[in-house]
C-alpha cells in the first residue's frame, strides 16, 4: 500500500518488452494487435502516454505512420543488410538509448 500523494510511473519501453505483459515480447508479431488476444496485456504498451494528458497528436501520428509504412511497402522491397544484428541484444539503454545502426537495402519493386 502506498501513501496518498505518491506518484507512480513506469518506463513505457520496459513495460512493452516485459514477459509479464507479452508472450515472447522480443518476437516481431504484429498479429498480436489484430483481433482477440488473451495472451498479452496490450494495455501495457502506451507509446503516446495515457489519460487526459496523453499526446494531443496521437491520432495524426498514427495516421501518418500507417500511410508512410503502407506506401513504403507498396513501392519498395526492403532487406536487412546485417542479418547478424539483434536489435534488443545490441541496444544499450541506461540514461540514453544507444541504438545500433540498422542498415536496410531498398529496391524499387518491379511489378
Amino acid at each position: 500500500m502506498l501513501p496518498e500523494g505518491i506518484t507512480v510511473s513506469t518506463n513505457p519501453f520496459a513495460a512493452s518488452i516485459s514477459s509479464a505483459n507479452f508472450k515472447d515480447p522480443f518476437n516481431f508479431a504484429p498479429e498480436r494487435w489484430l483481433g482477440r488476444n488473451d495472451q498479452d496485456d496490450l494495455d501495457a504498451s502506451q507509446p503516446f502516454s495515457y489519460g487526459p494528458r496523453a499526446c494531443m497528436g496521437r491520432s495524426l501520428a498514427w495516421t501518418e505512420l500507417n500511410l508512410a509504412m503502407c506506401k513504403l511497402h507498396y513501392k519498395y522491397d526492403l532487406e536487412l543488410v546485417n542479418t547478424d544484428l539483434d536489435w534488443h541484444r545490441d541496444s544499450k539503454m541506461h540514461i540514453v538509448w544507444h541504438k545500433p545502426a540498422m542498415m536496410v537495402r531498398v529496391r524499387a519493386r518491379s511489378d
